[in-house]
């Protein structure tokens, strides 16, 4: 069995969880690759340097007139998007040598229902890092549920935007309620996108499971290092992009700050991230801002913190969850999307995002725990390892063929 994963990036969330699936199914003996749009790029400039470059003009273009012209609010939109395969029949020939398509992150790289469509009876998996394939562009609905429908007079856009969003939207109803779905099945991270995708009528009927984004077992830690110093605590949020709208960044420095002044307790804030953020500084608090440059260096840090925080207004399940608690570092989580499944499932306390009462008390208990036991730690290795999540992506792969 061949399998072909395509991810626009091998990079942030949806990259990296890409590219560990990849690993997970070759350490099962797979014969599984991974073609990024870099990649793809690189591919297409070989056989024509023009298209190439015309190819990546396009994509950014597109990124600009789409913030300037649809996106009407902090939250984001990306309906538009360019298409590769268009640019390039040779690479679309080549990866039909595959027996099975697995599709991850596509902004900008390719359209899923029109590559669906020019694979013909090529069994396609796509797994969903959040919840774009099921609305005309949004990334999270929040608390919208206009994407049960045709995402009409969608409130984050502008009213160009929203004849383009409804018709994207429409366009993708209309296409999953013709497909057979033998040749489609979508696989979710956490069970609340799987949950989310049962309430749309024209996806009811597509198969679906819910398969937890794998770890690397070099993560897993089972060794225990105090670093509380003079009553203070480390407490970490980690995030590629911590500014983005969905990570709950300000709430975080609220919810730290009430900690403080009705709690008493010390603490420090280490911000964990990938894109730098500016001359940020905080009076009431020892910030420290880390810019990892690889797993060795990440893990260290993991390893040097008491709990750690994601405070997410909306999230499907982010890697950062499962890599701090492989550490066997407490993980206090917003129960906003799925954000807070594999903590709950641990026995830890999770807490409602925007409420600073529910969020300093699931702190204390995270700060007093502070590391998993050992059975939490075992529980975790046999939700999110590598020979799980590959087993149960071949039981997919295998019905479909």
């Amino acid at each position: 069995m061949r399998v072909l994963h395509l991810s626009t990036t091998t990079s942030g969330g949806a990259g990296r969880a890409a590219v560990r699936s990849v690993d997970a199914l070759k350490l099962s003996g797979v014969d599984a690759k991974l073609l990024s749009r870099d990649e793809a790029i690189g591919q297409l400039s070989k056989i024509s340097k023009y298209r190439s470059l015309k190819f990546s003009a396009k994509s950014s273009i597109t990124t600009l007139l789409q913030r300037l012209l649809i996106q009407n609010s902090k939250e984001l939109i990306t309906t538009l998007s360019v298409d590769l395969f268009q640019e390039s029949r040779e690479i679309l020939e080549n990866i039909q040598d595959f027996d099975i398509i697995h599709l991850h992150a596509s902004y900008n790289y390719f359209s899923p229902m029109k590559l669906i469509d020019k694979l013909g009876d090529m069994p396609i998996v796509v797994t969903l890092h959040d919840q774009r394939f099921l609305t005309g562009g949004c990334h999270y609905t929040t608390t919208c549920q206009g994407f049960m429908s045709d995402c009409s007079n969608c409130p984050k856009v502008s009213p160009l935007g929203k004849k383009i969003v409804k018709h994207t939207k429409v366009s993708m109803n209309n296409s999953i309620k013709k497909l057979d779905n033998r040749r489609i099945h979508l696989v979710t991270p956490s069970n609340w996108l799987q949950n989310q995708i049962a309430g749309i009528p024209e996806f009811i009927r597509v198969p679906k499971t819910q398969v937890y984004n794998c770890i690397p077992g070099s993560f897993f830690s089972e060794s225990v290092i105090d670093h509380t110093q003079e009553n203070e605590f480390r407490v970490g949020m980690i995030a590629t992009d911590i500014s983005s709208p969905y990570k709950g960044f300000e709430f975080f420095m609220k919810g730290i700050s009430h900690l403080k002044q009705n709690h008493g307790i010390r603490l420090k804030i280490i911000l964990v991230t990938n894109k730098n953020m500016r001359n940020y500084s905080n009076p009431d608090f020892d910030v420290e801002l880390v810019f990892p440059n690889d797993d060795e260096g990440y893990l260290q840090i993991l390893d040097s913190l008491n709990v750690a925080c994601v405070p997410s207004s909306s999230d499907n399940s982010p890697n950062v969850i499962a890599e701090t608690l492989a550490r066997r570092v407490v993980v206090v989580a917003s129960n906003s999307g799925g954000a807070g499944e594999i903590p709950f499932a641990l026995g830890l306390q999770t807490f409602r995002y925007g409420d600073l009462e529910s969020f300093c008390e699931a702190m204390i208990l995270g700060l007093k725990k502070s590391r998993l036991s050992l059975d939490q730690h075992s529980s975790l290795r046999n939700m999110v390892s590598e020979e799980k999540h590959a087993r149960k992506l071949l039981k997919i792969y295998k019905s479909m063929i």
